[in-house]
C-alpha cells in the first residue's frame, strides 16, 4: 500500500494466511487464533477492512462450520465494521458450483444478517461460472469478485448486470491466467452505468500492480481519459460505504486528484514500464 500510495482497500483474507504486516506480526508463522488475529489486525483499520474467506473446495459441512465460526467471532468481538463480509474462493473450474452450499449460505445470512462478496464468473468457459452467477440475486450479492462472464463476447445466456451489481474485474490477471478478452461495448457500457470497479489479482505472479490494470485498459481497450476517471470514481464510491472511519469523500477525490497534463505523465510512466507492459498485449 505504501509503495503504490494506496490510501484504503478491502482485503479478502483466509484467516491464518496473512503476510508480514510488521516485524512483530505474522499470523501464519505465529499460529495464533482467528480471534487474536482479527483483533491484532484491527490496528490497521484506517488502512483496510476485511472480507473473510473460506474455500469452495471444502465439503458443505466444513464451509458452513468455517463461516459460522467467523461470524461468531466477529459478532462477539464487535468487529462488524471491520469485517464487512464473507466470500468463497477457489477455482470454479475444479470445484463444485455454489448450488451445493446455497441453503447453508442463506441460513447463515438469515442468522447473522451478513453480506457476501462472492467470487463468481471468473472462468468464462466453465459451466460452474454460469451457475454461480445465477445465484447472485438469490444471495442478494452486490459485489462480485471477477464477474468476467458478464463481459465476454457472444454470451449466449445474455446475462445482464442490474443497477445493484458491481463486478470487480482484474484485467491483467484475467488476461494472463484465463486469456479473457472483454467485449469492448459491454466494458464501456458497464463502466458508464457504474457496474465495474478494478481489483488486483496475484500481483506478485504478474510482476504488476493496480496501476498496470488501469493502464492495460487504457492501452488495450482504448478507453478514454473520462472512462478511466469514471472507473476510479466507481471504485472510490463502492469502497466508501464500507470504510471503517468514513474519512474519504468523493468531493475530496474530485478536488485533489484532477487529471492534469495527462499525456506528459503517461509518457513518463510508459517509458519507465514499457518493457513489462509490452508483455501483456
Amino acid at each position: 500500500m505504501k509503495k503504490h500510495n494506496i490510501k484504503f482497500m478491502n482485503i479478502r483474507m483466509i484467516p491464518g494466511s496473512v503476510f508480514n504486516l510488521s516485524k512483530e506480526f505474522n499470523s501464519k508463522k505465529q499460529n495464533i487464533s482467528i480471534k487474536d488475529e482479527l483483533l491484532n489486525l484491527l490496528q490497521y483499520s484506517n488502512k483496510f477492512n476485511l472480507i473473510l474467506c473460506t474455500s469452495k473446495s471444502y465439503d458443505t459441512t466444513k464451509i458452513y462450520k468455517n463461516l459460522n465460526n467467523y461470524c461468531n467471532i466477529v459478532i462477539k468481538n464487535n468487529l462488524q465494521n471491520f469485517v464487512i463480509g464473507y466470500d468463497l474462493v477457489g477455482s470454479e473450474d475444479n470445484n463444485p458450483d455454489l448450488t451445493k452450499v446455497i441453503d447453508n449460505l442463506l441460513l447463515l445470512q438469515k442468522k447473522y444478517d451478513i453480506k457476501y462478496y462472492i467470487h463468481a464468473g471468473e472462468f468464462i468457459h466453465s459451466k460452474n461460472s454460469l451457475e454461480n452467477l445465477k445465484l447472485i440475486n438469490k444471495l442478494n450479492i452486490s459485489r462480485i469478485g471477477h464477474g468476467s462472464y458478464y463481459l465476454i463476447p457472444n454470451n449466449d445466456n445474455e446475462l445482464e448486470l442490474n443497477s445493484n451489481n458491481i463486478i470487480e474485474i482484474c484485467p491483467i490477471g484475467n488476461y494472463l491466467f484465463h486469456n479473457t478478452i472483454y467485449d469492448f461495448e459491454k466494458l464501456k457500457k458497464y463502466i458508464n452505468t457504474n457496474n465495474i470497479v478494478i481489483g488486483s489479482d496475484d500481483d506478485n505472479k504478474q510482476n504488476s500492480n493496480l496501476t498496470f490494470d488501469y493502464m492495460f485498459l487504457f492501452l488495450y481497450y482504448r478507453l478514454s481519459i473520462d472512462e478511466i476517471k469514471k472507473l476510479l470514481l466507481n471504485s472510490f464510491d463502492s469502497i466508501n460505504e464500507n470504510i471503517y472511519n468514513n474519512k474519504y469523500q468523493i468531493n475530496d477525490f474530485n478536488n485533489k486528484y484532477q487529471i492534469n497534463n495527462f499525456n506528459d505523465e503517461y509518457n513518463k510512466w510508459y517509458n519507465k514500464y514499457k518493457n513489462i507492459l509490452n508483455n501483456y498485449y
